[in-house]
């Protein structure tokens, strides 16, 4: 399975990789959106994990564009966030998001909602 781990957050891409690949996920990390979306114009994935707040290009329009403009627009999306305000959960939501999560993430939250994105596979 393989997973694009998209996160400017050298710390959190560390983070969010050991329990990916825990799950058995091959991951290509990307530090920012733009080069998510390259990555998914290059490659299939089976699962995107992506950060809200990055540079060049945030998760919620990585998001559309995988959504609009990608060849497996029901590909499972996770859109995580420090910001746990409402509105930014609905914003992730009409984006395309299949779950949100807010930092700091437990290990256990963060692969509970993989495994649901994943059908119970990871």
């Amino acid at each position: 399975m393989q997973a694009l781990l998209v996160e400017d957050g050298r710390t959190d891409r560390m983070f969010h990789r050991g329990i990916l690949e825990r799950a058995g996920y091959t991951v290509r990390e990307a530090a920012n959106g733009y080069e998510g979306w390259e990555a998914a114009l290059e490659q299939v994935f089976d699962l995107v994990v992506a950060d809200i707040n990055m540079p060049k290009l945030d998760g919620l329009a990585l998001t559309r564009l995988l959504r609009d403009q990608h060849r497996a627009p029901t590909l499972p999306i996770l859109l995580v966030s420090s910001d746990g305000d409402a509105r930014v959960r609905e914003e992730a939501c009409r984006a395309g998001a299949d779950a949100y999560l807010v930092k700091p993430l437990r290990p256990e939250e963060f692969l509970a909602a993989v495994r649901d994105m994943a059908g119970g596979r990871a």
